[in-house]
Order: C-alpha cells, then sequence, then structure tokens
C-alpha cells in the first residue's frame, strides 16, 4: 500500500469552492480546519500580521495525490500573486484506531469528474 498526504494551505474564502470540489470528486479521508499565518501578504490592522486561511489535509492513494493537487488548485484560483501552497508527502504508515488496522487503498476516495 502507497499513501500520501495532500496539505493545502489556501484562502479562507475559497472553501466553499473547495468544498464542492471534494464533493463533486468523491474525495474521503481529509480534514478541514482554519489556521492563522504569513506568508507574502500580511494583514496590516493585526499587531501580529497574521492572515486567516484553511489547511486541508487529504489522505489518499499515492496514484491519485498529483489529481487531488491539481484539483485543489483549480478550486482554489482567483487569479492573484500567492494564493497558497499544495504539499505531497509520502505516508508511511495509516491506521484506522476504532478497528486497530491498517487502512487500505480502497478506502480512501478520489474519482475523475467529466466536466463536458
Amino acid at each position: 500500500m502507497a499513501f500520501q498526504k495532500v496539505t493545502a494551505v489556501v484562502d479562507e474564502f475559497r472553501l466553499e469552492a473547495i468544498e464542492q470540489a471534494l464533493a463533486a470528486h468523491s474525495v474521503t479521508g481529509f480534514f478541514i480546519h482554519s489556521v492563522e499565518g504569513r506568508g507574502h501578504y500580511f494583514n496590516p490592522y493585526k499587531r501580529d500580521g497574521l492572515v486567516n486561511h484553511v489547511v486541508i489535509s487529504i489522505y489518499t492513494k499515492d496514484t491519485h495525490a498529483k489529481a487531488i493537487a491539481q484539483m485543489l488548485m483549480k478550486a482554489a484560483d482567483v487569479g492573484v500573486a500567492s494564493e497558497g501552497l499544495i504539499a505531497i508527502t509520502p505516508v508511511e504508515e495509516l491506521y484506522w484506531i476504532k478497528e486497530k488496522r491498517p487502512a487500505s487503498e480502497d478506502e480512501l476516495n478520489y474519482f475523475e469528474v467529466d466536466h463536458d
């Protein structure tokens, strides 16, 4: 079994479009949480300058990772510089806590969607 983790840091205002893309592709095995951080932009109205973002972590088969990253980039893009980052990292092992067993590739979904 070969798993990868796709981690995306994106603008919080793109979350609805990203959630729709995840649902359209039947992606499972993901988590979304709000974070504050600082990249090229900063919030001049806050003392620390931090900006609100969303982090999406998706566990998937290694064969789906690049397609999921492309889907996230498309959903998050609004045409401005420094919109966020996406990383793909290997996952050595992945376990289900309740069942106390390794996860299988078939339990993590991603389906191509025909947009014609």
